[in-house]
């Protein structure tokens, strides 16, 4: 959008250009929340006109939420271990650790990944709360739209969040609250809002001009991958929807026919049947004896179902293959190993890298796209709390959240220092029993003490022992 025309009377919420992001950002909230049947409404709907008896196969409570597990990953590889945060003067780095520790950093940026890989942007909000701290919040995408360049889609003018809230008893009114953010300041805005007609009525309630304190936005837009014509970043679901509704069909169906076929059903002569006398109905007396007139007689047995669902699984095995190679997230991160032949087995860490290579450089890909935005936001967040702070003296090392190989750590370091020690024995002791100083001390106290006992007891050799001493020699 290139102005805010659409925000007044009469406009409708959320505007008609909006709509296919909204309905997309709906779709992945339902996919990551495990509502499949709601998400792929518009594809069952399709399948149940060319397919009898549809509910037949489709009504099963199996729901393979990929989804999910593909952004849940993609978090722990990108934050699962808190990045490492520096500054270029010693005296800001205390300054931006203690901001880290008062924004729950790890947590706002799991969030923000979370939304990223959800929707393929996230947006957060750096402002002073209540107590006058610096604070963030994450906003839903949903909240928020931007007023872009005429000439550059890439250029942000300002930023709306806009919500609906306070519906009233019947659900048919409420109000619309609208924050615009320009940079140092934003201006706050309540309407009246007909829910039915989607509708923006008379303003009830608006102020200018309010200071954020800060010289730049006080909203930041967190993207995924994006394109030169869009501020919007793709998403991670929509490479994978067709071939998890697939898989869920397949899964659904073959479902369905075992539970169908798990049923004992019998095959036998009419003679065998009995009449109910109160309600008329035949029915097969079980555990009785029926006798065979001659051999050529059909015996009464249980009908056996050879089922052939082989094929079946080899599709369902393809089919996820695709969605390894797609949501490039490989067999390791999902575990597969029992489906596909032990396929996500390692024997070492250098293994383990190796087979997540894909996701590791989806990870890195993420982490290029937000890296200068996280330090934009402690440099704001640093502006509230009384510090100037630039974007360039802030630095971060992000870790890949994998567990380390402490052997083949162990092996590189004695190589590169020639067999040398790196660390002393109570630095040991913490790092591998979890001590802390007081503790490593005390176990190191105790190892020297007992060495000291070993090496203070007497040593009896065998030439002085008195049992190897010749009898003459004592007697004379």
């Amino acid at each position: 959008m290139n102005n805010l025309d659409w925000l007044g009377v009469g406009g409708n919420f959320p505007p008609v250009s909006e709509m296919e992001r909204l309905e997309k950002y709906e779709k992945n909230r339902d996919l990551f929340n495990g509502e499949h049947r709601r998400a792929y409404a518009e594809i069952y709907k399709k399948i149940k006109k060319n397919l009898y008896n549809f509910e037949w196969f489709f009504d099963s409570p199996t729901v393979l939420n990929y989804q999910r597990v593909i952004t849940l990953k993609m978090a722990d590889l990108i934050c699962g271990e808190c990045p490492q945060l520096m500054a270029l003067k010693n005296e800001n780095g205390e300054i931006i650790m203690n901001l880290a520790n008062k924004i729950s950093l790890q947590k706002v940026l799991y969030e923000i990944v979370i939304d990223i890989s959800r929707f393929g942007n996230s947006v957060i909000k750096v402002f002073l709360n209540s107590d006058g701290l610096p604070s963030v919040t994450v906003i839903p995408p949903s909240y928020w739209f931007c007023v872009t360049d005429d000439y550059d889609k890439k250029i942000i003018k300002k930023h709306v969040i806009a919500y609906v809230h306070k519906y009233s008893e019947n659900r048919d009114f409420a109000e619309l609250l609208v924050e615009i953010h320009e940079k140092g300041f934003y201006s706050l805005r309540t309407y009246e809002y007909n829910v039915k007609d989607k509708k923006i009525g008379h303003l009830v309630y608006e102020e200018n001009e309010i200071p954020t304190g800060l010289d730049d936005f006080s909203i930041i837009n967190f993207t995924n991958i994006t394109t030169s014509d869009s501020v919007y970043g793709y998403d991670d679901y929509m490479p994978v929807n067709s071939l998890v509704s697939n898989i869920s069909e397949r899964i659904a169906q073959i479902n369905r026919i075992l539970d169908k076929h798990a049923q004992p059903t019998m095959t036998g002569p009419a003679s065998a049947l009995e009449k109910d006398e109160r309600s008329g109905k035949w029915f097969l007396p079980l555990g009785n004896f029926f006798k065979r007139q001659s051999a050529e007689d059909p015996p009464l047995e249980y009908v056996t179902w050879h089922s052939e669902l082989e094929n079946a699984f080899k599709f369902i095995e393809i089919l996820l293959n695709q969605l390894f190679i797609l949501s490039e997230m490989g067999t390791a991160v999902f575990d597969s190993g029992s489906l596909l032949s032990g396929a996500s087995r390692v024997e070492s860490g250098v293994a383990m890298r190796l087979k997540m290579t894909s996701p590791l450089i989806k990870s890195r890909r993420i982490i290029s796209q937000i890296d200068l935005d996280v330090k934009k936001m402690l440099s704001l967040l640093a502006k509230l709390d009384g510090f100037d702070i630039s974007v360039n003296e802030i630095g971060i090392i992000w870790k890949d959240g994998l567990p380390n190989d402490d052997k083949l750590n162990a092996e590189i370091v004695n190589i590169r220092t020639g067999g040398k020690p790196t660390m002393s024995q109570i630095e040991a002791i913490m790092a591998l029993d979890g001590k802390n100083f007081v503790q490593a001390s005390e176990s190191f106290r105790q190892i020297k003490a007992d060495e000291r006992e070993i090496s203070e007891e007497p040593v009896i050799s065998e030439e002085i022992n008195p049992v190897n001493i010749d009898k003459n020699i004592i007697s004379s």
